[in-house]
């Protein structure tokens, strides 16, 4: 009963802090409530929200690779978590922290929650890539060859490769740390659709995130 009544002041907090936020940016003349409210505000609110559920569907989708599978509001649950604590613990360790830790009390395996987490930040950043190489190709910011670039980043990728691979050897004198990072990348090519799909969601997430 004691945590049912905490929660609930958890969500009227929740729930009270965005009109007080939108209050305070009016009086501090940060928005111009005067002239009626502003349909792009409210558009962005939306967007913003959106993005966040499109975030926790993101990893509640990159967690059915590693054989966890959350209900969609507990997946909101630690992604709006997360998220706070990303940004009040340095060096912004703190959502993958939280998800870590939260993942470990359900008893979920620990290596199962850490390859999820390193899955999506894969998937992140890949989006980001995405994103950003598509802008750049749009818009041209530089005079700077296509070709050239693409060969570019065909080096940087094989650079990687190579670097990934003298790492494997490295330890290779440890049979447990091969089999960890050999288990990662099997499991991601075993649930490589999934994975893509995760992509789509982290891609529809960042540009709903730029709209708002």
């Amino acid at each position: 009963m004691h945590f049912q009544w905490l929660n609930t002041l958890r969500l009227a907090a929740i729930l009270a802090g965005l009109p007080m936020l939108v209050y305070w940016a009016g009086k501090e003349q940060a928005l111009d409530l005067e002239s009626g409210f502003s349909v792009g505000l409210l558009g962005g609110i939306a967007l913003s929200q959106l993005s966040m559920v499109l975030y926790a569907i993101r990893f509640r989708t990159v967690l059915t690779t590693v054989g966890i599978h959350l209900p969609i509001m507990t997946a909101l649950r630690m992604t709006a978590l997360s998220l706070f604590y990303y940004f009040f613990v340095p060096l912004s360790v703190g959502s993958d922290i939280t998800k870590f830790v939260k993942l470990k009390a359900a008893n979920h395996n620990a290596f199962d929650s850490a390859s999820a987490i390193v899955i999506d930040h894969m998937v992140g950043l890949s989006s980001l890539i995405i994103l950003a190489g598509s802008v750049f190709v749009w818009h041209r910011p530089i005079d700077i060859d296509i070709p050239t670039a693409a060969g570019g980043a065909l080096i940087m990728v094989v650079v990687l490769g190579v670097a990934v691979g003298a790492l494997r050897y490295h330890r290779s004198h440890s049979g447990r740390d091969s089999a960890s990072i050999s288990n990662l990348l099997k499991g991601i090519w075993r649930h490589r659709f999934t994975v893509l799909f995760a992509l789509a969601l982290a891609l529809a997430m960042h540009s709903s995130m730029i709209l708002a």
